[in-house]
């Protein structure tokens, strides 16, 4: 007990002792035949159920940056209008003269000769007296024959031939204009080759005014 006490005690913790007291606390335990007891032998822990581990929260992604929205643009200042100018006032087209309507043309004096020409003979067709204006003729002889026309104005004792016609064939024409007061006037024909029958239109027109030409 002496050693225990001088290597085990706690000193200082007892009060209320005489001064020549040494202050040591020695605790021990002892059973009745002065020895020490045996610990009892310490139950094993069971082990205990693990508990389960709960689900960790799922930590949540990080946001995607948004975007930076682009700032809105300035507007542009407006362009200065141009001033409309007043609408010129468009120039009235003038009135056209109106044209002045055609005269109206005598009707001609139209005379139809007919007969039969021989060859190589000529043929006295139409004879006539007639003022100044246009005479016209239009000769259609047979088939297959070769015929000249001539339109002659009489002087003095003979004829003078004023216009003719030397076509190829039968078919013949003739328009002269006479710009005498009066006279006498022949239609004459010749045959080159064939015989037959003919026949002479005539046409005699008034003389035009004089701002109308033929």
């Amino acid at each position: 007990v002496a050693s225990k006490l001088l290597s085990e005690s706690t000193p200082d913790k007892i009060s209320g002792l005489r001064g020549d007291s040494p202050n040591k606390l020695l605790y021990s335990l002892f059973n009745d035949a002065g020895e020490e007891p045996k610990p009892e032998p310490e139950e094993p822990e069971q082990p205990q159920d693990p508990k389960p581990e709960e689900p960790r929260p799922e930590e949540p992604l990080p946001e995607e940056p948004k975007p930076e929205e682009p700032a809105p643009e300035e507007p542009l200042p407006e362009e200065p209008k141009e001033p409309e100018l007043p609408e010129e006032p468009m120039p009235e087209e003038p009135e056209l003269p109106e044209e002045p309507e055609e005269p109206a043309l005598p009707e001609p004096i139209v005379e139809t000769y007919e007969g039969i020409i021989k060859q190589w003979k000529f043929k006295k067709i139409a004879k006539y007296k007639s003022g100044p204006g246009v005479h016209e003729g239009v000769f259609t002889g047979p088939k297959d024959a070769d015929i000249d026309l001539y339109f002659l104005k009489r002087e003095r004792r003979s004829w003078k031939i004023l216009a003719s016609s030397f076509e190829e064939g039968s078919d013949e024409y003739i328009a002269h204009e006479l710009t005498k007061k009066r006279g006498k006037y022949l239609w004459m024909a010749v045959s080159f080759q064939g015989k037959g029958r003919y026949e002479l239109t005539v046409s005699k027109y008034e003389p035009m005014p004089e701002d109308v030409k033929w």
